[in-house]
């Protein structure tokens, strides 16, 4: 971001549970469309109104800002996405989709092992 300072204007702020941010009141109902709304609210007070903005997310970041774009193409210049988490976008044929899954049981399946170890 310091790297960027000189040539543009740069924010940075934190979505639901990180930093200062909480986690939503219902938590049950939460998806990524109060992300989405989080991110409307932050853009709509900080930069002036109808005003395109480069994106850069990582991880889950970079997923929301991709959701972000879908639903408010308007308000994205450009997106420069890391590591998004989209694994919901492949369809259920998909090899990679079912490495993801059996990868991801196998860490959890891990996770548990190592925290009922102790």
């Amino acid at each position: 971001m310091q790297e960027l300072c000189p040539h543009y204007y740069t924010l940075a702020f934190d979505l639901h549970g990180y930093g200062e941010t909480p986690y939503p009141k219902n938590q049950e109902s939460f998806g990524l469309e109060d992300e989405i709304q989080l991110v409307d609210d932050f853009l709509n007070e900080t930069v002036p109104p109808k005003e395109p903005v480069h994106f850069v997310g990582h991880s889950y970041g970079a997923a929301v800002s991709l959701s972000y774009a879908y639903e408010k193409p308007e308000r994205v210049k450009s997106l420069v996405l890391f590591e998004p988490v989209a694994f919901h976008l492949l369809p259920d044929t998909e090899e990679a989709l079912d490495y993801a899954i059996k990868l991801a049981q196998g860490v959890d399946g891990h996770l548990k092992e190592e925290r009922f170890s102790d």
